[in-house]
């Protein structure tokens, strides 16, 4: 059974042999064919750069949007104290939290209010993309 120092040794030496026999199949190139190849070489890198960033930058805003509703909503309805203590339900913590999402016996539940909150954002992402396409 080799060892696996000699099994890697024979893998580099057959992956030279194949680096050299696609190196050694070139096809001659004119000046034209070779400006073009610069060109696309270039350009490939550099749109998809372009493209990712302002997949990213959509990305980034709506993950900042979310996060700043989040973190104001904590902070008036002392959200996070409610669920940490494991209080809630029908306490002032509660109360708190329904009053920082206007929900009234009116308008919702607070599920029902979290699910239109949740379409919200969701028509916010979706006007960033329209935005992007035009």
């Amino acid at each position: 059974m080799p060892s696996l120092m000699t099994t890697l040794r024979d893998l580099q030496e057959r992956h030279k042999r194949f680096v050299k026999k696609v190196h050694a199949f070139r096809i001659p190139l004119s000046p034209q064919g070779k400006a073009v190849a610069q060109v696309v070489y270039f350009s490939v890198p550099v749109v998809a750069g372009y493209f990712i960033m302002g997949w990213a930058t959509d990305r980034a805003k709506a993950e900042i949007q979310y996060s700043d509703d989040y973190d104001e909503a904590k902070k008036t309805s002392g959200f996070g104290r409610a669920r940490a203590t494991g209080t809630g339900g029908d306490g002032v913590e509660a109360e708190r939290v329904k009053k920082a999402m206007r929900v009234t016996p009116e308008t919702a539940s607070m599920e029902d209010q979290i699910a239109i909150q949740n379409m919200s954002l969701q028509s916010y992402l979706d006007s960033i993309r329209h935005q992007k396409k035009r």
